[in-house]
């Protein structure tokens, strides 16, 4: 059973695409098993394809339907920012996991107030 008071974190992977999306559910799915709080740090990420990001609002939402949270945390690279303006997955560029979190509409937190 997940346990509601441990934050599971997932260091992302530097490129983070369809190649790495097996390992990277795996590792959401253990993180998962464990606790229904999910912290993904994307520190070091310089490439953050739209497989990835499917994933992370997959994982964001199984973690919310278990009454936890998901979150980001460390810096955002500038090619990552750029990549979720033109996306429209963000409307500026933003250079912060936690900032970047708050901006990205339904992500992560319980009734999708993200």
């Amino acid at each position: 059973m997940a346990s509601k008071n441990i934050v599971q974190r997932i260091q992302l992977e530097k490129i983070s695409g369809i190649d790495g999306v097996t390992d990277l559910a795996r590792r959401i799915r253990d993180a998962l098993a464990n606790s229904n709080r999910i912290e993904f740090d994307l520190s070091a990420v310089v490439e953050l394809e739209l497989p990835a990001i499917q994933l992370l609002y997959a994982a964001a939402q199984s973690a919310v339907a278990a009454g936890g949270e998901a979150s980001f945390a460390g810096p955002v690279q500038e090619s990552v920012a750029a990549r979720l303006l033109v996306t429209g997955f963000s409307k500026s560029l933003v250079r912060d996991g936690q900032v970047l979190q708050s901006r990205l509409p339904g992500f992560g937190a319980p009734g999708g107030r993200s």
